[in-house]
């Protein structure tokens, strides 16, 4: 079965106030645990540096969940505790992120 990513980009702003140490040590953390038990199977952050001509990024960094399979994603994003992660989002941050979807069509372990 294939696996789905969800994905959210944030911004590069400077008004953004990004506390990466909370994300790291507690946000990622609450989510694996809530989410774990609906198919989550791994999750990476991702801080982008400038591109190789010294050019910023438009994103600042990017949080990449991966489930063991489609439907284990639609279920966590139907349960009860979406409202409770998304919350939890102003303590590290003031933007909005883009959430993207996808279908992982390869990788190593």
């Amino acid at each position: 079965m294939a696996s789905d990513t969800l994905t959210f980009l944030y911004p590069n702003d400077s008004q953004a106030g990004y506390d990466m140490d909370y994300l790291i040590d507690k946000h990622m953390p609450m989510i694996q645990s809530r989410w774990n038990r609906s198919g989550l199977t791994s999750w990476a952050v991702t801080n982008f540096t400038p591109d190789p001509e010294g050019m910023p990024p438009v994103y600042a960094f990017a949080a990449n969940l991966i489930w063991d399979k489609k439907e284990s994603l639609s279920e966590a994003l139907g349960g009860g505790d979406l409202d409770s992660i998304v919350n939890d989002m102003t303590d590290f941050n003031k933007k909005k992120p883009i959430i993207l979807v996808g279908d992982t069509v390869g990788k190593t372990l």
